[in-house]
């Protein structure tokens, strides 16, 4: 149950019943009025009963939407109770946990492809009146998957148009000239533009054969410590750090309206944790590239 705005409408037929009819009728239809408010403001029902245009405070069941005694029928905001204490409310709090831990194991062994599964669960869900239908359509974020599938298209538009890759070449070229350390840092900042922009998926699939062919080039130099693994793991770290902006990952758009960020909270606070990673990784693997 929750609390709606309802308006009494003109054919009603509780317009010409006394008050206490009014309630009557009212609670053998689900609906306890808790409050009323006239058209002019005033709390009281000086004629002795309700009258059209009546705003009235009720607490029902969702189902009253198809009431054809109410002209308008609002929900109020956040007024559903919490569901808890219960026994069905601890069994649906367990099948949530339980389906949960199935997701992860079903993904992670291969039996089930990620979305599958969490729309198994959704629906399992829903079935078991842990939400309603309106509560499941309700909490999908359509801007943010409009936003996570145009990435996708940003991705492969630079891919294919090889801007991406130019990029990312003449990163690396440049860091060829100071020697290993150089390296590092160019492929390192290279990878990090690129997956603040695209996906670290894709950023991935881009780097690696570049830091292949670097690790070819520096195969040459005296002193070069540096490996394909080395490269590699400098590819995976730096691709998945995508802080500095909201398009980076899912994860940051999730939290874009959560949080009411703006583009540069991202950069401010994931710019400088970029430095402190970039400073970080790069060192460690210079002063100890993988055997």
């Amino acid at each position: 149950r929750r609390l709606f705005e309802v308006v009494l409408g003109a054919n009603s037929k509780l317009l010409k019943a006394p008050l206490v009819e009014q309630k009557q009728r009212l609670l053998q239809m689900g609906c306890v009025i808790l409050a009323v408010r006239h058209p002019d403001g005033g709390g009281a029902i000086p004629s002795g009963h309700i009258t059209a245009g009546d705003i009235l405070l009720v607490e029902a069941f969702p189902g009253i939407d198809g009431t054809a005694e109410f002209a308008v029928i609002a929900p109020v905001d956040a007024s559903k109770p919490p569901r808890s204490g219960r026994q069905q409310d601890r069994m649906r709090g367990l099948l949530c946990l339980v389906g949960f831990i199935v997701v992860i194991l079903c993904n992670g062994f291969s039996i089930l492809p990620l979305a599958t599964a969490v729309l198994v669960l959704d629906f399992l869900c829903c079935f078991a009146k842990v939400l309603g239908r309106r509560e499941a359509l309700q909490s999908v974020n359509g801007g943010v998957i409009m936003t996570i599938a145009s990435s996708f298209g940003i991705s492969a538009a630079l891919t294919q148009t090889g801007a991406a890759h130019a990029l990312a070449d003449a990163l690396l070229s440049a860091g060829l000239g100071f020697g290993p350390l150089g390296v590092l840092i160019t492929l390192y900042t290279g990878t990090a533009l690129l997956t603040n922009i695209i996906s670290n998926t894709a950023t991935c699939v881009m780097m690696i054969p570049v830091a292949a062919h670097i690790s070819e080039e520096l195969q040459g130099m005296e002193n070069s410590e540096l490996n394909l693994k080395t490269l590699i793991i400098m590819v995976i770290l730096a691709s998945n750090a995508a802080f500095a902006t909201p398009l980076g990952s899912p994860c940051n758009l999730l939290v874009v309206d959560a949080g009411d960020y703006e583009f540069r909270d991202f950069l401010r606070f994931g710019g400088m944790l970029q430095l402190v990673l970039l400073v970080s990784t790069c060192t460690l693997l210079y002063a100890c590239p993988c055997t």
